[in-house]
């Protein structure tokens, strides 16, 4: 069986595409900040403690929704190719011996993705 090399390991793009996703979403949050909400309070100087925290509670909500979006984005993928790998293993388990997975990439699900390829042709042999 052929071993795969990792060069491109999972924990790195997961840590990138978070690194990516707080950057962004931070950068649309001080935007938002400085271009939206600060230039709304010099204008109303009226506004109190009320609008002050219901104004940073938006902000902070939608830093954590670009955030979480911006993360499911990035890792789209992946998962993808996770649900295909657990769909394949689910017919493989229910009788579909011989069954072989898509080989995409060269990290750790590629692995297991060729791991199962050969679990499944051992097992349609005997």
């Amino acid at each position: 069986m052929k071993n795969v090399r990792f060069r491109n390991k999972i924990i790195i793009k997961l840590l990138g595409a978070v690194a990516v996703s707080f950057f962004i979403s931070f950068g649309l949050t001080i935007l938002i900040l400085v271009y939206v909400i600060d230039p709304l309070f010099v204008k109303h100087e009226e506004f109190g403690m009320f609008e002050a925290n219901l104004a940073l509670f938006f902000l902070f909500s939608f830093a954590i929704f670009t955030f979480i979006i911006l993360f499911l984005i990035l890792v789209r993928k992946k998962i993808v190719y996770l649900k295909l790998i657990s769909d394949n293993v689910n017919d493989i388990a229910n009788g579909k011996l011989g069954l072989t997975i898509g080989i995409k990439g060269k990290d750790e699900l590629t692995q297991l993705a060729q791991n199962i390829n050969y679990m499944s042709k051992e097992l349609e042999n005997t």
